[in-house]
């Protein structure tokens, strides 16, 4: 098979929470340098599990043989919210899970296995959940915040024309069939599913907003206007609904939480967004995104922020030190 980036749904949309964003150059990314980055979460972020190390070991078998094929499959992320802020996040894309599901599955599960059976058991399902003909592609990734469990995560990204038939397969998955009324209207990107070594914990929903004008006065088009106050609008918004057991007893969509917006020339830059007046001291009071910058070629990629003040700011970044191809 030859050397292709990977291109994760025909469309431009911003890709969610760990998607892989779409590149038109290939990328073989530096595995010595996968590495030393997950060492620096771990002790940036005071991880000292021996599980941290395993995950770190199955993630690099797995590019080994990935990289070879496709560009971008892995993104790392730092979070900054209020006083706290975490290194150890990433996620990681199987654009050849249709190609090749068997796989995709053993890479997945040799990232879980370090965990134990129940986390193994929840990606199974999952994964089970994703050769339905509306997914275009699972994921997995992970959140490890110092002093707790990990948050383990995979996501089913569905087809652009997945419809009411795609919604209708997310519901059942979530047993959560409210979703099919609440969702009717919207054009549902993608679910993420967290869960840990006692089952599942919550679950994120994406909905795609093709246009945010910034004049609308709503949650949304305040927040992104944070992002970039010079933009008149905004294109493929992300705006991400979480749900938790509370919401399947309630039967209702709970209100955005916080939105996701790509990085790219026909949209906000990273230049911009990273001086606007709202980000730029969230930035800066990062220690964390500091001693990264520092000490790796990162390229930012996508932004998440927070609906409601104070505002937690994610960046999701990818590696940019390869091999000369």
């Amino acid at each position: 098979m030859g050397t292709r980036s990977v291109l994760p749904g025909s469309t431009s949309i911003a890709r969610p929470t760990d998607a892989a964003s779409p590149t038109h150059r290939f990328r073989r990314v530096r595995l010595d340098r996968v590495r030393a980055l997950f060492d620096a979460w771990a002790s940036l972020d005071n991880i000292v599990s021996p599980e941290a190390g395993a995950l770190r070991d199955a993630v690099i078998s797995a590019l080994k043989e990935d990289r070879e094929h496709y560009s971008d499959i892995f993104e790392a992320s730092i979070q900054v919210a209020k006083s706290q802020q975490f290194a150890f996040r990433f996620s990681y894309a199987f654009p050849g899970f249709r190609a090749d599901p068997a796989l995709s599955i053993r890479h997945a599960l040799a990232a879980a296995a370090p965990f134990g059976p129940r986390v193994t058991a929840s990606v199974k399902r999952l994964f089970r959940a994703a050769l339905h003909a509306v997914v275009e592609q699972p994921l997995i990734g992970i959140a490890w915040d110092r002093g707790s469990e990990p948050r383990h995560k995979v996501y089913l990204q569905l087809r652009d024309d997945a419809g009411a038939e795609g919604v209708h397969h997310v519901a059942e998955v979530l047993g959560m069939p409210f979703l099919n009324d609440a969702l009717r209207d919207m054009r549902l990107h993608m679910v993420g599913v967290d869960f840990g070594s006692h089952g599942v914990t919550g679950a994120k929903l994406y909905v795609v907003h093709s246009r945010v004008e910034r004049s609308s006065d709503d949650g949304i088009a305040r927040t992104a206007a944070l992002l970039d106050p010079a933009a008149v609008a905004f294109h493929n918004v992300l705006a991400i609904h979480r749900l938790d057991a509370g919401s399947a007893l309630r039967a209702a969509l709970p209100s955005v939480s916080d939105i996701d917006v790509g990085l790219d020339e026909a949209g906000p830059t990273w230049d911009r967004v990273s001086a606007a007046p709202a980000i730029a001291p969230i930035l800066q009071r990062s220690r964390i995104w500091a001693e990264l910058r520092d000490n790796f070629v990162l390229g930012p990629r996508r932004v998440s922020i927070s609906v409601r003040a104070p505002h937690a700011l994610t960046v999701y970044y990818g590696l940019r030190e390869v091999e000369e191809s």
